[in-house]
């Protein structure tokens, strides 16, 4: 697997190497994840199409939320009416695009909710959903390799001694944030 980034970073007298990859292995969240719902599509080629439950839900789930979609090269799934404005197109974006539907662990979180209160619970676990299953369908998800780098006596170069590595961030920034965390407390027990 080749890396997206590769950074070298001096620290305690020691040099290591911080080497950021895509994860392509990453399950889809919303089949993964507890509390995080369904996502039915209206668009014939979205795995997740469901006219039919889709027709069902808005006439009996008073719980579902309608969807916002966009794509043009990526997409961008968003709550009804919360769809950013750059991605806001005539062409490229669909103001109803389908539905959320809670799952059973976010039905009971919300058990003690009602009227505008559940709406927006509702709304707002629909948007985290969205956020995080956007990430997922754009391959917006990685992992990071830590190495210390250390000189070779029998080659005179250099080799990499494994540090840590870790899988399954979403959002490149949020991979490199831990990985920097982690080197700092790392890089310490590896020196």
């Amino acid at each position: 697997m080749i890396a997206i980034e590769t950074e070298t970073v001096e620290q305690d007298g020691h040099t290591y190497r911080i080497a950021i990859y895509p994860d392509g292995d990453t399950p889809n969240p919303l089949d993964d994840w507890s509390e995080m719902g369904s996502i039915l599509s209206l668009n014939r080629r979205h795995a997740n199409f469901d006219p039919g439950g889709i027709e069902a839900a808005i006439d009996g789930n008073p719980d579902a939320v309608a969807l916002s979609y966009f794509e043009h090269g990526l997409c961008c799934w968003s709550v009804a009416g919360e769809l950013p404005a750059a991605n806001r197109s005539p062409f490229d974006s669909v103001s109803f695009a389908g539905i959320w539907l809670p799952d059973a662990e976010t039905l009971e979180s919300a058990r003690r909710y009602g009227g505008s209160t559940r709406r927006h619970f509702m709304r707002q676990r629909a948007g985290q959903a969205c956020d995080v299953y956007t990430q997922w369908c754009n391959g917006d998800i990685y992992g990071y390799d830590i190495s210390r780098i250390v000189a070779c006596p029998d080659c005179h170069g250099d080799r990499l001694e494994p540090v840590d590595s870790c899988w399954g961030f979403y959002g490149l920034e949020a991979c490199r944030a831990e990985a920097k965390t982690m080197l700092a407390t790392c890089g310490h027990r590896a020196a």
